[in-house]
């Protein structure tokens, strides 16, 4: 990824996103509150990512985008929202239970951290991505309120997970979080993993 663009990944989530949300069978996966925020990203990002949401948006690029998909990754697009909705399942689940940070690496376009601080009006959140995809996503969602989410500018591909730029704003690292968590989060991908095939066959039996 270039140093001034948001990650192409980032951004084909986004239209993905969006487009399943204007489809009536899976709607449900995705919220309002999400396919707004990756339309507002595709909209300001370049001329060539508004002119692709367009295209998206039309009811004539349905069966096209679902031809492309059967061809290339079969299940793909439904993968996209099954996983953004498992995820924020378990993690609601675990501020449910009383965990107050949530740290969110390669955030990308969701609206995850935005979403669940007004349910949990306790948590912080903070985000951990590059630097483009973050600057686009900032503008994108100051309308949506990030009252309690930092951003920590951080090229994953190439530096990895910066410990001291992630305490430099405002994480506390507790000395009794990490061995926790790491036992949570082995559960959390093996639940998700699980919930994931559960939706996927829910959804294609209609």
């Amino acid at each position: 990824m270039q140093h001034e663009h948001a990650s192409r990944t980032a951004l084909l989530i986004a239209a993905s996103l969006v487009l399943l949300h204007d489809d009536a069978k899976y709607s449900r996966l995705v919220s309002k509150t999400a396919a707004d925020l990756c339309a507002q990203v595709l909209q300001e990002h370049s001329w060539q990512t508004r002119l692709f949401l367009k295209i998206v948006q039309q009811t004539w690029f349905r069966p096209i985008a679902k031809f492309v998909e059967r061809i290339t990754i079969p299940g793909i697009l439904l993968h996209y929202a099954l996983r953004k909705k498992c995820i924020r399942e378990l993690v609601r689940s675990a501020l449910a239970n009383g965990v107050a940070k949530v740290v969110i690496l390669g955030a990308g376009f969701d609206p995850l951290s935005s979403e669940l601080q007004r349910e949990f009006p306790t948590a912080v959140f903070w985000e951990i991505d590059h630097p483009a995809t973050q600057r686009h996503k900032v503008r994108a969602c100051s309308e949506i309120g990030i009252e309690r989410v930092h951003f920590v500018a951080v090229d994953l591909s190439a530096a990895g997970l910066d410990r001291e730029a992630l305490i430099s704003s405002g994480f506390d690292p507790a000395p009794d979080v990490s061995q926790i968590r790491e036992t949570r989060a082995s559960h959390h991908v093996l639940s998700a993993i699980q919930r994931i095939s559960e939706f996927e066959e829910k959804v294609r039996s209609g």
